[in-house]
């Protein structure tokens, strides 16, 4: 490939550079504050068994967050005073359920029972730019879950 998707701007070139219309991706923004066993999500993700505690932390959601065959890219938040978010994985949803009764987040130890469970696969082409590609959320970081393509 020659030319702008050779050097992308936005994440959606990237999307679109590898044949993905951004329309079906949800971008997800992870930036939870402390728990009890870590200072941060991000410090959980870079510890020994992180990367699949993260994993299943973000497969629970409190609400229909997600489309069954749709895309999520996931976006973890690091700690001050960079508080970069950071490109962690591109995810296929595969399948949806709910949490069963006594079922246990991950990373804050907190009863899920009856939250959305979602199955996520990572699209491999993209582990190249894990903790590589940064991006600007820009002003509305309170929206953790939004369209790509808005």
């Amino acid at each position: 490939m020659t030319g702008e998707s050779d050097n992308p701007r936005t994440f959606n070139d990237v999307l679109r550079a590898a044949g993905i219309d951004p329309r079906e991706v949800r971008l997800a923004r992870h930036a939870p504050g402390s728990s009890a066993r870590y200072p941060s999500l991000y410090a959980a993700w870079k510890s020994t068994g992180g990367q699949a505690l993260f994993e299943e932390y973000q497969r629970i959601q409190s609400r229909d967050r997600f489309v069954v065959g749709g895309l999520v890219a996931s976006f973890m938040v690091t700690p001050p005073p960079a508080a970069e978010t950071v490109f962690i994985g591109l995810y296929t949803v595969t399948g949806k359920s709910m949490c069963p009764s006594g079922a246990r987040d991950p990373y804050r130890d907190n009863d899920v029972s009856g939250m959305y469970l979602y199955d996520l696969e990572r699209d491999r082409r993209f582990d190249p730019y894990r903790v590589r590609l940064i991006i600007d959320w820009g002003p509305s970081t309170r929206t953790w879950c939004q369209h790509a393509d808005r």
